[in-house]
């Protein structure tokens, strides 16, 4: 995979638009989770597929190629995927003029049609976005040829491209070649072009053997991500806050695949392959004092923590854990009632807990209409997403010990993976890999606290009489872990998954929630819980859709985590004719000042000969004229000759005019 940086430089107004507005404005520029307009990923792909869908009809090319550099959803081999990923175009600058365009339609008549009015906000010409571009195929191949192509043909973005707006020229960093030498290679390419059905080549591999070994994940995300909870079919999708292990698994599996089928598939058959969900762990641009936390677990259905306490306030006695202390109205933080919190509890080095709210975390939500390819029904949808902002997930990932340095080698070797849905447009980042020595800190129980059991996937369950918290009980009875549970805390629910390699959606199942909470009667030791979270008989039956992930409760935070926003750190180039004007207010507000005359004089001789010519008309007024003239000039001259000499001459040229406009004005009422 190859990675190209690209850019795209504004020579008119854009207007990007997000498809959401207010009462005033009824499209606004899409931007970013830190304030920068943006050009969407999902655009940028959409006007590539565009030029190269026109490029097939005009030279006869077979519309297979679209197929094999954009992919299609509806087929399920793996070589259908898209031959690249793609990034958001942010605005290289931060500064970035934006303004507002108002417009009508205009009926047969010839007049304004009703409701027809339309304010937009549009981003300035000259302004230049930069985006990076992976390319998988191989270099100069039909596909990369035809990647390439595609981007470099886009002439306008944004909308109202017809009327004008968002032209652009499109670079791609390192590029030797123009669109013209390109298109030509791909011509020659396209006529004798056969597109190849065969896997990948792979090596023999023995069957996966040797002990269980745990791998910890860390996926720094660049893009925002989407993982709904819920395959719903309707155009709003929303996300969950964790990357459910079905995702972990289906990323890893799908990228191996690409290098070595056959390990892929044994590591998938292989009953210790087991994945947990990536929980979120902070921002990736934090940079603060603040250690990366050791831990990320899903909170539990007993954690509690004040409903009405401020944010910056939480301390300790505002959290509650229902599992360890038993609920009284004594101890409520200062007469709040306590309240469940969905979220993460972070556990640092040094022993602290902290809970990361969901309703805290970052988002971006994006609104974007689709047009569909010709090879399906013509028709226009527009989709609005709700994805979490790029931030940092770690989780684990079991597997067996003879396959990690095949699993480090080929997913470690990849610039960028994809993740979660819409994968060639959001759900970018990196991803490191570390074998974990000993027990994870995930399984660890507090010293001085009985091991509490918190699900972090959901857990399958039939539908019987029983309630759900006597199933989660016989359950937990039934592992032979050798401690006797106290008591558990579980809810349910139905859930649906969907796969795209094995028919589509999948059947309802009725699970067990993540949240849920087993609490057993004392401490359990670390290696005993190690043992039996990476034994081959713990959780088998539905391990291969992510299912029966638990991890050990940190304990109860005693704070909250709070990521203040973090002001962007650029400095705006000074703005020298606002400074010229706030000097000429001051000139203005003097009792004696020149005449007009006399100030469009010094404007005259700036205009035409300069600083230095304007600078000796100066020096002349206030020595060799009389000493009437002089007078005039007295009080000014100092601030006048600042004026001059420390601004541009375009400015202060436009100051000495207000300042002249200024005095016309002041003399007008003193004759009135």
């Amino acid at each position: 995979m190859r990675a190209i940086s690209f850019s795209v430089k504004l020579v008119s107004d854009a207007e990007p638009g997000t498809g959401f507005g207010g009462e005033l404005v009824n499209d606004l520029i899409p931007r970013d989770e830190i304030g920068r307009p943006v050009l969407p990923a999902s655009h940028i792909k959409g006007l590539m597929r565009a030029a190269l869908v026109e490029m097939c009809e005009a030279r006869g090319w077979s519309r297979e190629l679209i197929v094999r550099v954009f992919g299609k959803p509806e087929h399920v081999a793996v070589d259908e995927y898209s031959a690249f990923t793609l990034t958001s175009a942010a605005a290289m600058q931060y500064d970035c003029q934006q303004q507002f365009v108002v417009r009508t339609a205009v009926g047969e008549a010839g007049i304004a049609s009703v409701n027809s009015l339309r304010t937009t906000e549009c981003v300035s010409s000259e302004t230049e976005f930069s985006g990076c571009l992976y390319i998988s195929s191989e270099e100069n191949s039909v596909e990369d040829l035809a990647c390439r192509l595609s981007l470099l043909s886009i002439r306008a973005v944004g909308g109202g491209r017809n009327r004008g707006s968002g032209a652009c020229f499109v670079t791609i960093q390192s590029e030797t070649q123009g669109p013209g030498t390109l298109l030509r290679k791909l011509d020659r390419e396209m006529r004798t072009w056969k597109p190849s059905r065969d896997a990948a080549p792979s090596k023999p591999i023995s069957r996966l053997v040797g002990k269980a070994t745990v791998l910890k994940l860390v996926f720094r995300a660049s893009t925002p991500i989407c993982c709904p909870e819920i395959p719903d079919r309707s155009n709003v999708i929303s996300t969950g806050f964790t990357i459910p292990a079905s995702a972990v698994q289906g990323a890893m599996l799908t990228y191996i695949n690409q290098q070595d089928p056959a390990l892929a598939t044994a590591l998938f058959e292989h009953s210790q392959f087991r994945a947990w969900p990536l929980q979120p762990c902070g921002k990736p641009n934090h940079t603060g004092s603040e250690p990366q936390p050791c831990s990320s677990i899903r909170v539990s259905l007993t954690h509690q923590a004040s409903k009405y306490s401020i944010a910056k306030d939480y301390g300790p006695d505002d959290f509650h854990e229902r599992a360890l202390v038993a609920d009284t109205t004594d101890d409520r933080p200062r007469g709040a009632p306590l309240k469940a919190s969905d979220g993460v509890l972070l556990r640092y080095p040094d022993g602290s807990v902290k809970l990361w709210r969901a309703s805290d975390m970052p988002h971006v939500i994006t609104s974007h209409g689709v047009h569909e390819e010709a090879f399906t029904e013509r028709k226009r949808n527009l989709f609005t997403v709700d994805a979490m902002a790029p931030m940092v997930w770690q989780g684990l990932v079991v597997v067996p010990e003879d396959a990690i340095r095949d699993i480090q080698r080929i997913l470690g070797s990849l610039p960028q993976i994809a993740i979660g849905k819409s994968r060639t447009v959001r759900g970018l980042g990196t991803i490191s890999i570390d074998s974990v020595l000993g027990v994870p800190e995930e399984w660890k129980t507090p010293e001085h606290l009985p091991t509490l059991f918190v699900v972090q996937s959901p857990i399958p369950i039939p539908d019987t009489s029983q309630s759900v918290e006597e199933q989660l009980r016989s359950m937990a009875d039934s592992w032979g872990i050798g401690v006797e549970v106290e008591k558990v805390w579980a809810s349910s629910g139905i859930l649906f998954g969907w796969n795209r390699l094995r028919n589509g959606l999948q059947q309802a199942q009725r699970v067990i929630l993540p949240g849920s909470v087993i609490a057993f009667k004392k401490r359990i030791e670390d290696q005993v819980v190690f043992d039996f979270l990476t034994s081959a008989k713990f959780m088998q039956e539905n391990r291969q859709r992510g299912y029966g992930a638990i991890s050990v409760h940190p304990g109860k935070a005693t704070s909250l985590l709070e990521f203040k926003s973090e002001p962007l750190s650029i400095q705006a180039a000074p703005n020298q004719y606002a400074d010229a004007i706030k000097l000429v207010l001051q000139i203005a507000r003097m009792q004696v000042l020149p005449s007009v005359s006399q100030i469009r004089s010094i404007k005259d001789r700036l205009d035409l000969s300069g600083v230095n010519v304007a600078l000796d008309y100066l020096q002349n007024q206030t020595t060799g004229r009389t000493a009437r003239i002089w007078a005039d000039w007295d009080h000014c001259k100092t601030k006048i000759r600042d004026l001059i000499s420390k601004f541009p001459v375009e400015s202060s040229s436009k100051a000495l005019d207000v300042l002249a406009d200024l005095v016309l004005a002041a003399r007008g009422q003193m004759d009135s």
